[in-house]
């Protein structure tokens, strides 16, 4: 049987996988297109929340199908943190941070500076 440490780096890099993957997917010249398609998929999100914007959320929908991992969207990269128990209690790990294309960065920019009203959530 592998450490547990060993299985968590494997868990990590099938997410970073999956993360990068979905980055592909998406990643397009035409930010308007992209939030068209994030529109159509239903991701909305919040402006100027790393953790809950709408490219954020999206790439969070796919790490989530294989654990309990969170995506944010920085300025330049994103970040995948998981939920882990630790004697001080439960805390975010981040156990990955990976570049974002300059297409999804640019995305990123327009939607916290309020280009794409159709996909902020509404405010509590």
């Amino acid at each position: 049987m592998s450490p547990p440490h060993e299985s968590m780096d494997k868990a990590a890099g099938a997410i970073v996988g999956i993360v990068v993957h979905t980055m592909a997917e998406v990643a397009t010249d035409d930010c308007a297109r992209l939030a068209a398609e994030l529109r159509e998929g239903g991701y909305a999100g919040r402006r100027m929340f790393s953790d809950a914007c709408p490219l954020a959320n999206r790439l969070t929908a796919s790490a989530r199908r294989f654990g309990d991992y969170r995506v944010s969207v920085g300025a330049a990269a994103a970040f995948v943190d998981r939920q882990a128990d630790t004697p001080c209690g439960p805390c975010q790990l981040t156990v990955a941070t990976i570049p974002l294309p300059p297409s999804l960065r640019q995305f990123a920019e327009r939607f916290d500076r309020g280009e794409y009203p159709q996909l902020e959530e509404p405010r509590p």
